[in-house]
């Protein structure tokens, strides 16, 4: 039986639980840059400033137009094939010797509130318009006559549509909504300015404030399953759908508390020296009573489906987050802890075939960031670290394909499940936009996942420049697996990375960043081969460029 999606399905169903608590947990954050591992902006904790009754305009607009250009060389770590005969890293069709690639991409980025006359409702969107467009895709024409661009098959990409409305004891929003959650790190709302995802989720959610704090509970509509089209006048089919069989929905219900200051308090706070504390903690819980998986796993049209399609799923999952945060004058000491348990009691993915023993889920996952000193003089430094849980398998499985199957020694990406052998899957992946490095974690992994790391890193304030200042970073990465039976070197070692960053900044609302990234893989990416003589290869250093240019409205 290939039960290869659902390790897709349960690695990742930590992370649809817990962005049931939206972002309640986002402050200010001294690490918001174009280059660095930025903590979200304020999500669902910004639902009071909407309604709050104070005099604002009823309509506001902003967002930025990012563009960036990338160089990236030996990715591949020039280690050879893995045993499915892949390389680590996408290498030129037309030379697959070839070392270097190049890119660029456009983003324009609009938030928009609307609020009712009285302030007492709101309605916010935000559209990323030619998200990720690469420039000089589809060209108009053959490649050497066209004239430009056609446009993209979609113009935008819709992250967050809900309306939220005041009540005389809290404030209740419904729809969908940003999903980020203190650190980020298994949550994150897409919010910084090197971001390329955004976690959301389709909700209703109530928030009140009580005692010094702020208190939630939510509803996801996590998945409705497969729909079919309603019928329109004369025939045709209507805009509209509906749910083929509720018993597959996947429902998820949290509840958060936390204590939570904005940007203007923490400004406030540190103008009279004092220290802030926050902190926040959810519980969650995802279950899903049947699931009719040909709809997912092999793209089957609902109207092609029987009722011997469903069949029993017993997904019952459990999750909770806890943060804290200590910021002041002297700096920010910010950490995150997440874990997660919970069973499918049938993971067939064969109707009318049955397992006899359920697929367990226990994942862990904590992390920490820290910046020490005073911006205003120009001199800040700190350490980060984190972990994420890992599963003994070969391969990662988180971003394994939908088709993957339990991989042998030395493959790069493998399911991390092989029932009835194996029956647990503890493999945690951050969220993707949880930036770490450049090369490892970002590129070549897709996320911390199966490792832990330490980032010491510094900033100086180089220069004050007309409207702006001229900063630049280091950052150091040293990263281990957690398990080694996951590398396809068969070691845990997997790499050090150093990443410096020059910013500017300007009042204006331009920014530009120059930044680099040099990997020295460690033995856990050596390619041992088929071991005949002279087929070991040693993994190779890689290297990446990238300039950010942003402005902002």
């Amino acid at each position: 039986m290939n039960a290869s999606r659902l390790t897709l399905a349960a690695a990742t169903a930590w992370l649809c639980t817990c962005t049931t608590a939206s972002a309640l947990a986002q402050g200010p954050s001294s690490d918001q840059d174009l280059a660095g591992s930025a903590s979200g902006e304020p999500g669902f904790a910004e639902l009071g400033n909407q309604i709050d009754g104070r005099p604002q305009s009823w309509w506001s607009i902003d967002g930025y137009l990012r563009t960036r250009g990338e160089w990236l060389n030996n990715l591949d770590l020039d280690r050879g094939l893995d045993p499915a005969g892949k390389p680590l890293y996408v290498v030129p069709p037309s030379a697959p010797g070839a070392q270097s690639l190049r890119h660029a991409d456009l983003r324009l980025r609009t938030d928009a509130t609307v609020r009712t006359p009285r302030g007492g409702g709101a309605v916010v969107v935000r559209l990323d318009w030619l998200d990720g467009l690469a420039l000089g895709s589809a060209p108009n024409a053959a490649p050497t006559a066209a004239t430009g661009q056609l446009p993209p098959a979609s113009l935008a990409t819709v992250r967050r549509a809900y309306g939220m409305i005041a009540l005389p004891f809290g404030a209740l929003a419904l729809g969908r909504m940003n999903g980020h959650w203190g650190l980020g790190m298994v949550s994150h709302g897409g919010d910084g300015l090197d971001s390329d995802y955004g976690d959301a989720a389709d909700r209703l959610a109530f928030v009140t404030p009580l005692v010094g704090h702020l208190w939630a509970i939510s509803y996801d509509w996590s998945s409705t399953g497969p729909a079919a089209a309603r019928p329109g006048i004369g025939g045709t089919a209507a805009a509209r759908s509906i749910d083929l069989d509720p018993s597959d929905d996947v429902r998820s219900v949290t509840f958060a508390v936390l204590k939570w200051r904005d940007a203007l308090t923490h400004q406030r706070r540190r103008q009279a020296g004092k220290t802030t504390l926050e902190y926040g903690v959810f519980g969650s819980r995802r279950w899903q009573d049947r699931d009719a998986p040909a709809t997912w796993a092999s793209s089957v049209p609902p109207a092609e489906l029987g009722s011997a399609a469903w069949m029993r799923r017993d997904l019952d999952v459990l999750a909770g987050d806890c943060w804290l945060r200590v910021s002041g004058p002297w700096g920010r000491v910010e950490a995150e802890a997440f874990g997660l348990t919970g069973a499918y009691q049938q993971a067939s993915l064969i109707p009318g075939v049955q397992l006899r023993d359920p697929i367990e889920l226990r994942q862990l996952g904590a992390a920490l960031q820290s910046r020490l000193g005073s911006e205003q003089e120009g001199l800040s430094f700190g350490l980060d670290a984190g972990a994420a849980s890992g599963d003994p398998g070969p391969g990662w499985g988180s971003f394994a394909a939908a088709t993957a199957r339990a991989g042998q020694p030395g493959v790069f990406r493998a399911a991390q499940i092989d029932a009835p052998r194996d029956n647990m899957l503890s493999e945690l992946h951050f969220a993707a936009d949880y930036r770490v490095d450049r090369i490892l974690f970002r590129e070549i992994l897709g996320a911390v996942a199966d490792a832990a790391y330490v980032r010491p890193h510094i900033r100086y304030t180089v220069a004050e420049l007309g409207a702006g200042q001229l900063v630049a970073d280091l950052a150091l990465i040293q990263s281990w697996a957690i398990q080694a039976s996951t590398t396809p070197g068969g070691q845990t070692n997997l790499g050090f990375e150093v990443d410096p960053t020059l910013t500017y900044r300007s009042r204006d609302g331009i920014d530009a960043a120059l930044a680099w990234a040099s990997f020295v893989p460690g033995s856990a990416f050596d390619n041992p081969g088929s071991g005949a003589p002279g087929s070991a290869m040693t993994a190779r250093a890689a290297h990446l460029a990238r300039l950010t240019l942003r402005w902002r409205f």
